[in-house]
């Protein structure tokens, strides 16, 4: 998957070939995990957040990073596929949008009014709309 970042000041990275992800709030604890992973039937992409009843045991389960060293700022540790980079922070971490190689849109954050992050994932009721409102150009 490639992820789109929007930073605070406006900044915007692209991260390609990402195997995981986990987004830290300002307190430096994580609060979003997405994990994409190959089995012989195909992609499987995993997305949760800090919401979700077993979204410490997707966490621990995950492999990925859990700590990260206070920024009091939100964070997103990016983590690509062995052989296609290496991991990335990037802070001051605003809005997140994940996209498969094809370009759809599979899930999406923004940080809202209360300093708390607002999640959309494919196929939910809401999802076009929370696209169409923070993500379009």
């Amino acid at each position: 998957m490639r992820l789109l970042i929007y930073t605070n000041n406006g900044f915007a990275a692209q991260k390609s070939h990402i195997a995981s992800f986990v987004l830290f709030d300002r307190r430096s604890l994580p609060v979003l995990l997405g994990v994409e992973y190959p089995l012989a039937e195909g992609i499987v992409r995993t997305f949760s957040d800090i919401n979700d009843s077993d979204f410490l045991a997707v966490l621990s389960r995950s492999g990925v990073p859990t700590r990260l060293q206070g920024n009091d700022v939100p964070c997103v540790i990016s983590t690509p596929f062995l052989g296609k980079g290496t991991s990335d922070v990037t802070t001051g971490v605003f809005q997140l949008l994940a996209i498969n190689d094809n370009g759809k849109y599979l899930f999406a954050t923004r940080k809202n009014e209360a300093d708390r992050f607002e999640t959309a994932t494919y196929g939910d009721k809401n999802f076009d709309h929370f696209i169409q409102a923070y993500f379009s150009q």
